[in-house]
């Protein structure tokens, strides 16, 4: 029988720092369930947290992602002033109206989510209707529900 060089305890989580990028990652209870989704420059991960296992990884977006959260199902994804909706690995579509690089993506609740740029404009999208639209077109004028710009 071979011997094992180092401890074998906690060997499965060794290779998170490894796999992480700059942006936070977001973490989310769904169900029995709970999920973190992380980005390295250009594609997001999501893994289950009991053995940090590998969920899904996302397509590679042109620009490098500067922010990032999710709900059940949903990821969304900032890129430069754009905000991509992927319901697991199908493109819902782009979310365009910053004028300004997205710094922040955040959940409020289980039907909102917050987005503020660098001019410091926060919009509050209701996912609601993302939801009923898959693979159509995304009516932004019905999803913001609040504009506050300094």
């Amino acid at each position: 029988m071979e011997k094992k060089e180092g401890s074998s305890l906690f060997q499965q989580f060794r290779v998170l720092g490894q796999i992480t990028g700059s942006i936070p990652f977001h973490y989310q209870e769904h169900k029995i369930q709970s999920f973190l989704t992380t980005t390295i420059e250009k594609q997001w991960i999501v893994y289950e947290c009991n053995k940090l296992t590998v969920r899904l990884i996302g397509p590679s977006n042109r620009y490098s992602i500067t922010a990032i959260c999710t709900l059940p199902e949903l990821v969304f994804a900032a890129v430069e002033n754009k905000i991509v909706v992927w319901n697991r690995l199908n493109n819902l579509g782009l979310l365009e109206v910053h004028d300004a690089p997205i710094i922040l993506l955040q959940t409020l609740g289980k039907n909102y989510i917050i987005s503020v740029d660098l001019e410091q404009k926060l919009l509050i999208w209701n996912v609601h209707y993302i939801k009923q639209t898959k693979r159509a077109s995304i009516n932004q004028k019905v999803l913001i529900l609040n504009y506050c710009s300094p």
